[in-house]
């Protein structure tokens, strides 16, 4: 089985919004109690000298008790959360709500069937355990490191199609259990494009670092008419990037990069789980060598 990756979230920001519900499921026949939901994050961070307002989403889970019988600390964790800190929608102001830490926060893969019945995937950030900052120590920030296997490097386009210099590369996160996770991150930087391009390759097991990009913008758009003045009208862009702003010199050596035929074994796993999202029947999952070029989609 492949081992989990290195996959860490660190954000450091104000409290903007908290939504926790509380509910109980069947569990062997055992009503199992937890606790879930999330909340939202404002960070302003400087990403490649522009600083961005950030308002960032983070999602919940925890069951009351663990496997073991013991009270579970992620649970009192969400608890204290939602009865304890204060956030701007609850205060109404930034200034009287309270700043947040997350250290161990992770990537995971959302997917869902959008109005085409095609799924659509996009990456979404969860945690379980959260700490006040003392306003003296606050220091905001957004940022992640792990290991990921490169699915795929292609040159990043506009909407007219036209190459913007950066690079989209689809990354293999590793979860608990062996489950292939597919996320999308971006690079920006000249020097790091240059490097991807030179070094690294389809099915390579690489560390990155780099920082979370969720923010908005809002931009006029022209329509324009048959006679007169065109329409001006506003609309608000979000962007949900995962910038990567550092890794490895090149892929890890054979005795710890992640085995290519266990990768494809995890990706046809994941594709039959794409498939059962749209209620058509997966076939067994079988591969025999890694296809980087097929991530599912």
């Amino acid at each position: 089985m492949l081992a989990q990756a290195e996959n860490n979230v660190r954000i450091e920001g104000i409290l903007s919004e908290v939504d926790v519900r509380e509910g109980s499921f069947q569990k062997n026949g055992v009503p199992t109690d937890y606790l879930g939901g999330s909340i939202k994050i404002r960070v302003n961070q400087e990403v490649y000298g522009e600083m961005k307002e950030m308002e960032i989403p983070v999602t919940m889970f925890a069951t009351k008790m663990t496997r073991a019988g013991k009270q579970n600390p992620a649970y009192e964790s969400i608890r204290k959360l939602r009865d304890d800190f204060v956030s701007i929608a609850a205060a109404g102001n930034e200034k009287d709500a309270d700043r947040i830490r997350i250290t161990n926060g992770t990537i995971q893969e959302n997917a869902f069937v959008g109005r085409s019945n095609e799924v659509v995937s996009y990456p979404r950030i969860s945690a379980s355990f959260f700490t006040k900052v003392k306003r003296e120590e606050f220091k905001p920030e957004a940022s992640f490191t792990g290991v990921i296997a490169v699915g795929n490097i292609a040159d990043n386009v506009d909407r007219e199609g036209n190459p913007t210099g950066a690079l989209d590369l689809t990354g293999i996160i590793v979860q608990y259990g062996g489950r292939a996770d597919v996320v999308k991150y971006v690079v920006t930087n000249d020097a790091a494009v240059n490097h991807i391009r030179t070094y690294w390759n389809n099915g390579d097991t690489v560390k990155i670092k780099g920082l979370l990009n969720f923010s908005t913008k809002t931009v006029e758009v022209e329509e324009e008419m048959g006679f007169g003045d065109p329409i001006v009208s506003q609309r608000t862009q979000s962007t949900h990037d995962l910038i990567i702003t550092g890794g490895s010199s090149s892929g890890f050596d054979s005795d710890t990069a992640y085995d290519e035929n266990e990768l494809a074994q995890a990706l046809a796993e994941r594709k039959a789980r794409m498939d059962a999202l749209k209620e058509k029947p997966a076939e067994k999952p079988a591969a025999s060598k890694a296809d980087f070029g097929n991530l599912g989609f």
